[in-house]
């Protein structure tokens, strides 16, 4: 569009009007009038020259409904601005002089119009509405005089080419300031020079750092006010290349954290995101750091806060990884940035952050809709890596926020099985309380109880066996949990186990018990405990060997004299017909069969009867 040309659609309000404007005029006056939209064009100038008042030398074209998009395109709008519906309405108007008492009935007319044009807000008391003639279809025309009359006086901000970018308020440099100074007292006023290059940004998406503004052929400084620079009403914004004559040194000085050495970069302007030989750029390398005031100079200046390098991380997995929660938040907040990306081994920011326990970054995440339930390659959740390493704080946050607490990976291992094999009694107690599966086993058969058991954790055992469900033992190729804890010799698991009421005879499919196990294994103890508790003596193999027969071949004198005084049968034998003294590894082992009280008085050294 060119200079002085606007688009204007008035629909009423209950305090004024909101409008749209767009004429062209090929003079204008400070206190000059627009007319708008319909009529057949002699009478509107007529009515705009006569009853209006306004100067023979301003030219203002009136459009009809039909002709909307030629104009437009004449204009140069239709071709650069997406197109949506705006309703406009031919409009039956009877309004009073001072702008009030507004009557409009309804219609089917829609115009097409391009949106992300402005709207502005006009009171009637600023603002006056001159009811005008129509003839038959036609739509009215305003004329706002008071309001239009303040509106000529806005600063413009044109292309180098000469073309209208924005049209800015003076009011807003005074509002930019009062705003920001509330923020901190000492801080100085904000110079005419970024107030409009922040406008720009954020509403034409032009970069900071590619903006130059010029007045009469002079770059304008950047400090100064616009009371200070004599109110200007036009400048002139260049649109400057990047370059990349420092793209080293700006990943350095990003790395480093030294802001005035990177801001100088930036300035040439050197391209943010310029990466080195690895394909990492300044942002990650500072979000690595944890220099949060490198990240925002760099957000500034438009860098790519999502960009990876040549293996997949981002400045957000780093952030993740190395527990910069301030940068996490901070990136977050960007649209641009993707929570649930993966670097090349499958990570991504929740996984990290539950491996390492950052759980404060893993809540913002969580709260910032990041996937809970995301797996690795090898189906690894982040609940199942928080648990496996025990940090508590991350299980909390993942189970508040949902996080499948059954799920399991790919070889069948699910949270609660990985905090129960490593231990994590905490960690297990948060996994029970919200229901997750005890009886649960992984591909292999191997359940969360089995594994405790077999690694000794007793704290871990002794939350798995509260509130069982009757006998179900948790087994492993035939193996119970007491069978396991006797194998490996753990007293305090074997203990807990028996205290929780588990089958103390449960064999394996070879007929093996707990008993005959730890008699085996020559786990003295556990043999006391297990014969204390009553476990079956005389229990044999599918060979018939029998708890004593083992310990007196493997010689295991502690654990035969036990046996032997709590009643073992020494003369049970085997399906080959040995006995146990006839097995007896050595004389000392033998003498135990005659020397223990229990023993019988007809015994003979040949172990027959």
């Amino acid at each position: 569009m060119k200079p002085g040309a606007f688009l204007l659609i008035l629909r009423p309000t209950e305090g004024g009007f909101e409008a749209l404007l767009q004429c062209r005029a090929e003079h204008m006056r400070d206190a000059g009038t627009w007319g708008l939209i319909g009529g057949e064009l002699d009478p509107m100038e007529r009515w705009l020259y006569t009853s209006a008042g306004v100067a023979d030398d301003l030219r203002c074209r009136v459009l009809r409904r039909a002709a909307l998009r030629e104009a437009l395109e004449e204009m140069g709008g239709a071709s650069e601005m997406p197109q949506t519906q705006i309703l406009f309405e031919p409009m039956c108007v009877q309004v009073s002089s001072d702008g009030q008492a507004v009557r409009l009935p309804r219609s089917s007319g829609a115009w097409p119009v391009p949106a992300g044009l402005a709207f502005f807000e006009l009171d009637a008391q600023r603002s006056r509405c001159l009811r005008v003639g129509y003839m038959d279809t036609f739509v009215f025309v305003y004329v706002m005089l008071g309001w239009m009359a303040g509106r000529a006086k806005m600063i413009h901000v044109l292309s180098s080419t000469g073309r209208l970018l924005l049209a800015l308020d003076p009011d807003l440099f005074r509002a930019r300031n009062a705003g920001d100074r509330s923020l901190l007292e000492d801080m100085p006023a904000l110079g005419f020079t970024e107030i409009v290059k922040d406008e720009v940004r954020a509403r034409k998406a032009i970069p900071y750092l590619r903006q130059k503004l010029m007045h009469h052929g002079r770059v304008v400084p950047f400090h100064l006010s616009w009371e200070e620079l004599e109110k200007p009403r036009e400048v002139e914004l260049h649109v400057l290349d990047y370059v990349n004559v420092a793209g080293d040194r700006l990943r350095q000085m990003a790395e480093a954290g030294l802001i005035e050495e990177a801001e100088a970069c930036l300035m040439l302007p050197q391209e943010p995101n310029a990466a080195d030989q690895k394909g990492e750029t300044a942002a990650l390398k500072a979000s690595r750091e944890g220099h949060m005031e490198m990240m925002q100079l760099l957000a500034y200046a438009d860098a790519d806060l999502n960009m990876p390098d040549l293996r997949g991380n981002t400045p957000l997995i780093e952030a993740a990884r190395r527990g910069h929660r301030d940068i996490a938040e901070f990136l977050l907040e960007s649209p641009s940035v993707d929570q649930d990306h993966c670097n090349a081994w499958g990570e991504f920011p929740a996984y990290l952050a539950a491996n390492h326990n950052h759980h404060e970054i893993l809540r913002l995440l969580l709260d910032a809709k990041a996937h809970k339930d995301k797996p690795l390659d090898d189906g690894t959740t982040p609940l199942i890596i928080a648990a496996t390493v025990g940090h508590a704080e991350s299980v909390s946050a993942l189970l508040r926020s949902g996080a499948s607490k059954n799920k399991a990976d790919l070889q069948g291992v699910t949270p609660l099985f990985a905090a129960a094999e490593a231990g994590h009694s905490p960690v297990v107690h948060l996994l029970l309380q919200a229901g997750a599966d005890r009886y649960k086993a992984t591909s292999l058969g191997q359940a969360p109880l089995f594994a405790a058991a077999q690694a000794g954790h007793h704290e871990t055992v002794k939350l798995l066996v509260e509130g069982r469900r009757g006998d179900k033992d948790a087994r492993y190729n035939g193996a119970t949990a007491l069978y396991v804890a006797a194998l490996k010799g753990h007293v305090e698991v074997v203990n807990c186990l028996i205290e929780a009421g588990v089958d103390k005879d449960a064999a394996t499919p070879s007929n093996e018990t707990p008993l005959f196990v730890a008699a085996l294994r020559n786990q003295d103890e556990i043999v006391r405990i297990l014969t204390r508790a009553h476990a079956d003596l005389n229990k044999a193999t599918v060979d018939g060997a029998t708890p004593l027969l083992v310990a007196a071949q493997e010689g295991h004198r502690s654990i035969v004299r036990t046996l032997l005084e709590a009643g073992a049968d020494h003369s049970k034998r085997m399906l080959t017909g040995e006995t146990p003294i006839a097995l007896a590894k050595d004389d000392v082992t033998k003498d135990l069969f005659f020397t223990t009280r229990t023993i019988r008085p007809n015994l003979s050294r040949m172990g027959w009867a």
